[in-house]
């Protein structure tokens, strides 16, 4: 596929690259999240491998529930394999039995908490219950209802229950609460929760105008990603990065490549470009190597375009993010779902399936499937319909 760019005579303007593609726009409609989930399902009957077969349809019951199809969301979760004599069975059954928990989580995330208790209460494995009441809680506390996530946190305990209690922290400073958020995060056992929910209200702070109040909150953050361990230490120095960068301290976020965590750099250029500033994002991206990293910047500086109103410039940003892309292994999956969503947002959902559904590794396919499936549903929350 040739790419959009300004110099490339095929598109000569970005104009020009949205003008081609408005027939497209216009079919956007004939896509559903329900048609695209099915489409997914169809497509990971072609999965050979029975654990990975397990883990795609666990992830397509999930978006199911969020979208509503409660139906569907548990016709998929009965129908996932279990094969005795695979060397992984037990593996199998673990992902069946979890996908009733992430139901529960999805059944809260469409606003159906009554629903939500009664899948996580009819689940009788102990693990499988504690792990779908973590689920609702945070699908709550993401959609701001505090009050019913803190009653779904008291049926979790121990690393759950932090889980459970991040999420209703993140979610009270949202609310502007940062008081109570701030008590709740010190509370926390866990280093990386609480590192995880000091960045999280930084990021409040920082909406909200408070950077110095933001920066005693970056502090706190770091401070318990100290006691964490190496190999969980990256996404809270990630979070915190971005936190140093909206908070006007660029050469605080850089400093945290010292820690030896890993998509430091990465974090840089994505806060950047939800900050808006593409051409820091641009400049940052060009000291980026690994080629996923690349690609999961491309998607934000996209996003952040759809964002400034400018869609067809997305696209051309996509196209050289699906460029990059296909020299992508093990990390493709979550690569292509980062690109179909973004170009779902930027209004092309047919030119997305039809990207997702030519990928010839059929697990690429449902997990691209499932991301423009969630963004056609946020598309169509947004519009109303």
């Amino acid at each position: 596929m040739p790419l959009r760019t300004r110099s490339n005579p095929l598109f000569p303007c970005a104009a020009a690259a949205l003008l081609l593609h408005l027939p497209t726009f216009a079919r956007a409609a004939d896509f559903t999240s329900q048609s695209l989930l099915a489409d997914a399902l169809t497509a990971s009957s072609g999965i050979n491998d029975n654990r990975q077969r397990a883990i795609a349809m666990y992830s397509i019951a999930q978006a199911q529930a969020e979208s509503g199809d409660l139906a569907a969301a548990r016709q998929t979760a009965a129908a996932i394999p279990v094969n005795p004599t695979d060397a992984d069975a037990q593996g199998e059954a673990a992902w069946k039995t979890d996908t009733y928990a992430v139901i529960a989580g999805g059944q809260a995330k469409a606003g159906d908490f009554p629903g939500a208790q009664a899948t996580a209460e009819s689940i009788t494995d102990p693990q499988a219950k504690q792990d779908a009441y973590l689920n609702i809680a945070q699908s709550l506390a993401e959609k701001g209802d505090i009050t019913d996530a803190r009653v779904s946190a008291t049926h979790t305990d121990g690393i759950d229950r932090d889980r459970a209690n991040a999420a209703i922290a993140q979610a009270l400073a949202t609310a502007g609460d940062i008081p109570s958020a701030k008590t709740l995060a010190a509370d926390l056992g866990a280093p990386e929760e609480q590192s995880l929910a000091f960045a999280a209200i930084a990021q409040a702070q920082i909406k909200s105008g408070d950077i110095p109040a933001a920066r005693l909150s970056i502090l706190a953050a770091k401070a318990a990603a100290a006691n964490v361990p190496q190999y969980l230490s990256s996404t809270c120095y990630c979070a915190i990065a971005s936190a140093e960068v909206k908070a006007n301290d660029l050469d605080g976020a850089t400093s945290l490549e010292k820690t030896g965590a890993a998509h430091i750099t990465e974090a840089i250029a994505i806060a950047q470009a939800e900050m808006g500033d593409l051409t820091s994002a641009r400049a940052t991206l060009a000291q980026v190597s690994d080629t996923y990293e690349q690609v999961c910047v491309q998607a934000s500086i996209a996003e952040a375009q759809i964002k400034s109103g400018d869609p067809a410039s997305a696209l051309q940003t996509l196209d050289a993010a699906k460029f990059a892309a296909a020299t992508l292994t093990d990390s493709l999956p979550d690569a292509a779902a980062r690109i179909a969503a973004a170009e779902t947002k930027a209004g092309d959902t047919a030119t997305a399936a039809q990207w997702a559904k030519s990928q010839q590794d059929p697990f690429v396919e449902v997990t691209a499937l499932i991301s423009i499936a969630r963004a056609q549903n946020s598309n169509n929350l947004a519009s109303g319909n």
